[in-house]
């Protein structure tokens, strides 16, 4: 094997899908923790697979290959970040150094987690952005990512005060809302116009409809047991569930029906009349 081939293997071994997942798990845990054990033994594992896949030739049939799926790996990311940061939050918050524990009780290390997900997506969103071609629909757009994000901040600030808090994150439903509204009405790409609208659909407009109802409840009924506690858990769910669905929706696992029915009508089509689809990033 030349050097050439060693670097490939390595290089191979790297951006595959199994030890992105991995390197992500344990730089997000080490983050959280600063645990220079976690971080040793992570990056003693990390090594030793760069260098079995190097020397091993079995290694890009058995797993290189096995992998069938193109993921986009900065949703690969994200989703898997989203996923440790609201294990860590919800499960594991007396594992958390002091800088990110906050001192939040369960219930509200499990909203955390969820809003610190949301923000990840965002940032997603910003990746993944194409201009419209209409100056003001982009500037309303990338404001809206913006807003997003303050909105987040003063979210996590307010979790104590539940009736303010509660605004907070109904203004980053309606924003979401906005956003996915306007790419599926203005988006370049068909692809992607369809799969806005359906995460309008399925994740926005449910999270828009039930925080109101929440905030309504919260300010007609004053006297509520536990109001932090019974907040923070409803916002978590609506909030793990949407996230859910917009990954889901990503990584093509659910696919619109209009999506579905371009693509059946595309491979239907004489090769000749096919116009190339563009390749997932």
């Amino acid at each position: 094997m030349t050097q050439t081939d060693w670097l490939r293997s390595s290089y191979q071994a790297f951006v595959s899908t199994i030890n992105i997942v991995a390197l992500t798990v344990v730089i997000v845990a080490y983050t959280l923790t600063l645990d220079s054990w976690l971080l040793g033994f992570g990056g003693l594992i990390e090594i030793s697979f760069l260098v079995w896949s190097v020397f091993s030739h079995r290694y890009p049939a058995q797993i290189g290959d096995a992998i069938k799926l193109r993921l986009n790996r900065t949703l690969l990311v994200v989703s898997v970040v989203g996923v440790v940061v609201t294990l860590f939050f919800g499960f594991g918050k007396h594992l958390l150094s002091n800088q990110w524990s906050w001192d939040l009780t369960h219930a509200e290390g499990w909203e955390a987690g969820a809003i610190v997900w949301t923000i990840l997506f965002v940032a997603y969103y910003v990746v993944k952005f194409k201009t419209t071609g209409r100056r003001l629909i982009d500037k309303l757009i990338i404001l809206s990512y913006v807003l997003v994000v303050i909105l987040a901040y003063f979210a996590l600030r307010t979790m104590e005060t539940p009736r303010i808090h509660i605004v907070y994150v109904c203004a980053i439903g309606f924003d979401l809302l906005l956003i996915d509204y306007l790419l599926g009405k203005h988006h370049p790409d068909d692809d992607e116009k369809i799969r806005s609208k359906a995460s309008f659909l399925l994740a926005d407009i449910p999270m828009a409809v039930a925080l109101p109802v929440l905030g309504l409840y919260l300010w007609a009924h004053r006297d509520t047991e536990h109001p932090e506690a019974f907040v923070a858990g409803i916002i978590s769910f609506q909030l793990l569930v949407s996230n859910a669905t917009f990954v889901v929706m990503e990584f093509k696992l659910l696919q619109p029906r209009d999506l579905v029915s371009k693509r059946q009508a595309t491979t239907s089509m004489p090769e000749e009349e096919r116009v190339p689809a563009e390749p997932d990033s």
